[in-house]
């Protein structure tokens, strides 16, 4: 009896052990099953964030089977690997809505100030992200606080109604192992594939040579993804290191006579363009007279940047490296500033707002300036408020003269604030209007005359720090550009103006920006030059070149280099080169290997540094 005790106890026991095991088998496919259905539920709230309005029209095309996956994939990836950390549904579910959704706001709120989408790269912007919400507002629609209250519900379902994942700790971190190998592969193979990327989105109402649009026709996880591979370093295609330290072995180092030491002043202006070019504008006051005053008396010509409405670091820092694909700039990196360095001269860098603003704090230190001026450590102490380009231009002018007392040439670089959208669009008292409203959008009419208003200011400010310098006993050169054009919502097709980049006119329209190299007296004394006439259209990379060329200077090894490269090819973009004075499709163009030699040029001296000793020569 004992024996059949034990028998029916064991029994008893095989049958616990079975009736325990089926509902952790059911809790779990219930686990699995909600990270599928959170993963579209995420996905769909992802949709919502990818244009500046709710625009149906775009949203149903990311439906497309293989776009929906791209997007759908790694999230779900990611709600897998939470959960098997964590154990718990909720947990996974409050982590990755709670990212989906800032990663939405960013987005919204980068297209709507900066027409852009959000990077993996600005991830590293972190400080000047939290410093852009002190000055303008998180864009958050109606429908955005529908989906964090909705998020917020489920998190409270979930905690509730499921239980937690009952698997044991090694088939856990055999299942993170797992999904953390099987994510990595996806990204190289998958996510990294240009061919894809530049193969799904629908393309039928978007301006596909628009990098903002292109991401815009993908949704917003994929797109996010995929920039990844762009924050990465990655060496150009048959890169040879040894090949590019040959050919910069072709060039001989040339310091800058003592008599030659001319002052160079730097001023990147924001947003600036000359919109009188326009026909399509018919001003009824003639707010660009003093820029033109400056031009009929200065080298003149025009930038072809790269960037458009946003992305300001791009032109001024090709315009002090000659880089075209930029180095990560976390360390010491070589440029023309440490060139000037090298020769004695004090280098200092200007900027009216916080210096968190693309890391200059760190940056300009690494490509060679003595010192940073900018809001934190500086302008704060002065005005509460950013510098209007005439005070600042004064604070320029006020340490130009404080370097003077050192008796060491200067070189200065300075990135204006000024003109900064967002524009306004409503309509105030005494609100000035620079043209006649013909059937305009009243907002878009607002939006442009506000842009005016800031560009009539800046003209101003430049006949007077023209005017301080040209009566300077000192040799001066200064040269003050655009960065970009601005962001005017619906103003340019308002305007009538052609931005197809399909079409040369629309292109240039969409890039070029002026650029002005003016010399005082002296320094037209100093080089026997006349500092006047037109300028060649150039990239911003070859800007240093056009000074250095113009006033017969060498330059170190890599500016000697740019120079002969710059007489191949003085215009460099995504979609053009310049060739014979020509605009060339890159597909169509004559250039490919010296671009492959210049992509190697630029890596190899973008990622060795080398430091020379500073002193006068």
């Amino acid at each position: 009896n004992k024996y059949h005790f034990l028998n029916i106890k064991s029994k008893k026991t095989i049958i616990v052990k079975i009736n325990n095991r089926r509902p952790d088998f059911s809790n779990n496919c219930i686990n699995i099953s909600c990270c599928v259905l959170l993963s579209l539920i995420l996905v769909l709230i992802s949709f919502l964030f990818n244009n500046k309005v709710l625009e149906f029209k775009l949203i149903f095309t990311y439906f497309s089977p293989l776009l929906f996956l791209l997007n759908f994939l790694p999230i779900f990836l990611f709600v897998i690997l939470i959960l098997l950390i964590s154990k718990r549904i909720y947990i996974s579910w409050g982590i990755s809505s709670a990212l989906v959704l800032i990663l939405g706001i960013a987005n919204q709120t980068m297209l709507t100030y900066r027409d852009d989408v959000i990077k993996f790269g600005d991830l590293s912007l972190l400080k000047e992200a939290a410093i852009m919400t002190n000055r303008y507002d998180l864009v958050i629609k109606k429908y955005t606080i529908i989906a964090i209250l909705l998020c917020i519900l489920i998190f409270f379902i979930l905690k509730k109604y499921v239980n937690n994942l009952k698997i044991k700790k090694y088939k856990r971190l055999f299942g993170v192992a797992l999904i953390s190998l099987i994510s990595i592969l996806v990204y190289s193979k998958t996510y990294c594939d240009e061919k894809l990327y530049e193969k799904v989105g629908d393309k039928t109402f978007m301006n596909i040579w628009i990098s903002t649009r292109q991401s815009q026709a993908k949704g917003l996880i994929y797109p996010f993804v995929y920039s990844i591979r762009d924050s990465i370093a990655t060496k150009p295609k048959n890169y040879n290191e040894k090949r590019a330290k040959n050919t910069l072995s072709n060039y001989k180092y040339s310091n800058i006579p003592k008599n030659k030491k001319v002052n160079i002043i730097g001023i990147m202006l924001e947003a600036y363009n000359d919109f009188s070019k326009f026909d399509e504008i018919k001003f009824n006051k003639d707010i660009y007279k003093n820029f033109h005053e400056i031009q009929a008396n200065s080298i003149s010509g025009s930038l072809v940047t790269t960037i458009f409405g946003g992305g300001t670091v791009a032109t001024e820092r090709s315009f002090l490296t000659g880089f075209y694909n930029m180095p990560k700039l976390r360390k010491k990196t070589n440029s023309y500033v440490w060139y000037f360095k090298e020769q004695g001269y004090n280098a200092e860098a200007f900027h009216p707002i916080t210096g968190a603003f693309y890391n200059r704090i760190s940056v300009d230190s690494n490509l060679g300036f003595d010192y940073y001026y900018h809001y934190d450590n500086t302008f704060s102490k002065m005005q509460e408020d950013y510098l209007m380009d005439k005070d600042f231009f004064n604070f320029i002018e006020k340490k130009y003269e404080d370097n003077k007392k050192k008796d060491v040439p200067y070189f200065s670089f300075s990135v204006t604030y000024q003109n900064h959208g967002p524009y306004s669009g409503e309509t105030y008292e005494g609100k000035k209007y620079y043209f006649d409203n013909s059937g305009y959008d009243l907002e878009d009419y607002n939006i442009i005359n506000q842009y005016f208003v800031g560009i009539e200011s800046t003209n101003e400010a430049l006949k007077e720090l023209v005017d301080y310098f040209d009566k300077d006993d000192s040799p001066v050169i200064i040269v003050f550009f655009g960065d970009h054009n601005p962001y005017l919502g619906n103003g340019y097709s308002t305007l009538g103006i052609n931005l197809d980049l399909n079409d040369i006119n629309g292109f240039e329209n969409y890039y070029e920006t002026p650029y002005v190299i003016h010399a005082n007296d002296n320094a037209k004394k100093m080089f026997n030059k006349s500092f006047v006439g037109k300028g060649n259209v150039i990239s911003p990379i070859f800007l240093m070149n056009e000074l250095f060329n113009y006033i017969g200077l060498d330059g170190n090894e890599y500016m000697q280099y740019m120079s002969d490269l710059k007489k191949k090819t003085d215009v460099i973009s995504k979609y053009y080169y310049k060739e014979n004075n020509k605009f060339v499709p890159v597909n169509n163009s004559n250039l490919k290997k010296d671009i492959e030699e210049y992509e190697s040029v630029n890596y190899y001296v973008g990622n060795n540094f080398k430091e020379k000793k500073r002193g006068k020569k």
